[in-house]
């Protein structure tokens, strides 16, 4: 990619918001969909701010997505993001997915 320009604000919600970390998501995005047969491709995804960590809204102690609370507080972002026709559970499988950074077919993590 060459030289990558510096980042100057690097707090969780700025990073969420700028265009060389989507860009950056979406080289890894473009990497694994190349392994993926086009069903199991990762068609859109959010970045999303803040941080997840264990025992938190998102995550149990154990590092398990709680898909009822993220599907509830990300709802809107999901909605912008999930094609019309896309069942949410897909969309989330997806994430879970992405941020478990392997994945086998219906989307769950091989972990």
């Amino acid at each position: 990619m060459g030289r990558r320009a510096r980042i100057e604000d690097t707090s969780l919600e700025s990073l969420s918001t700028d265009e060389q970390v989507r860009a950056a998501v979406q080289e890894g995005v473009d990497a694994a969909n190349a392994k993926l047969a086009r069903v199991e491709q990762i068609k859109k995804f959010a970045v999303v701010h803040g941080d997840w960590l264990p025992g938190g809204d998102e995550l149990t102690p154990t590092m398990k997505l709680k898909r009822k609370p993220i599907a509830e507080k990300y709802a809107q972002r999901s909605t912008r993001c999930t094609p019309a026709d896309t069942p949410r559970r897909r969309h989330l499988r997806t994430a879970h997915a992405v941020t478990a950074g392997r994945s086998r077919p219906g989307g769950r993590s091989t972990s």
